[in-house]
């Protein structure tokens, strides 16, 4: 027997989006601060090298300017380090965000809308046989939601960033042809985002470039998704209690 609506709002609103807002807050409250003051931990290093060499026994042959330099590239190198880990970082959520929103949605069509005795041999889903499955079963057609638009742009970001080039990438390049061209350099307009060259590496912080700004996005689309889904629930529960 399917769930009742009012089953489906609770469910949706205590798991799904629970496990989206915690991992929202994960992201953006514990791991990305980590990496605040990359600029102060380079000049540390830059620092600790110097007065390093610079305490070696005296009678020892040392060239101040070569010092200089060692210690500056120690500390561009470290700064280099740590911003290529937090794109790592910030790139690699799209795939966690979009795989547990994927999930989620697959979820909700496999134990909230099958009958388990009826529909047990069908348990090949993905998205698009998922999406077709809540039309089909709850008649709610998650392609109208507003937020639709941005939660496909996620799941062919995550797809580009775990994939490198392919039809993902091919999407990205289509609908936001700026996200192959560094942050840094974005304000630049003598600078022609690179969407001709083919993206290798975008796992290692390279080629395909997430910033805060998008993944917020992203977090807060899948949690509107659900939001969405729970509206016609909602109005067809109220509509049992006013006919009962």
């Amino acid at each position: 027997m399917s769930a009742t609506p009012l089953f489906r709002i609770n469910y949706i609103e205590k798991v799904y989006v629970y496990q989206l807002s915690t991992l929202e807050t994960a992201v953006f409250d514990r791991l990305l601060p980590t990496f605040a003051n990359l600029e102060a931990e380079a000049e540390a290093v830059e620092q600790s090298i110097w007065q390093g060499r610079t305490c070696m026994p005296t009678g020892e042959s040392q060239n101040p300017y070569g010092l200089a330099e060692a210690a500056h590239d120690a500390g561009v190198a470290h700064y280099e380090a740590g911003t290529t880990t937090r794109q790592i970082l910030v790139n690699s959520m799209t795939i966690t965000l979009h795989h547990l929103f994927e999930q989620q949605v697959i979820s909700f069509c496999r134990y909230e809308l099958l009958n388990p005795k009826k529909d047990d041999a069908d348990k090949t889903f993905d998205w698009e046989k998922a999406i077709e499955r809540i039309k089909k079963s709850v008649h709610i057609d998650c392609r109208d939601f507003s937020s639709y638009a941005k939660v496909e742009e996620l799941r062919h970001v995550a797809n580009a960033v775990k994939h490198a080039d392919g039809p993902s990438a091919n999407q990205i390049r289509a609908r936001r042809p700026e996200m192959f061209l560094h942050p840094a350099l974005r304000n630049d307009e003598q600078i022609i985002s690179p969407t001709h060259l083919p993206i290798y590496m975008p796992l290692a912080g390279q080629d395909l470039f997430v910033t805060d700004t998008d993944l917020k996005e992203y977090f807060d689309a899948t949690k509107a998704f659900w939001k969405e889904m729970m509206k016609p629930l909602f109005d067809e529960f109220s509509e049992y209690v006013r006919r009962a």
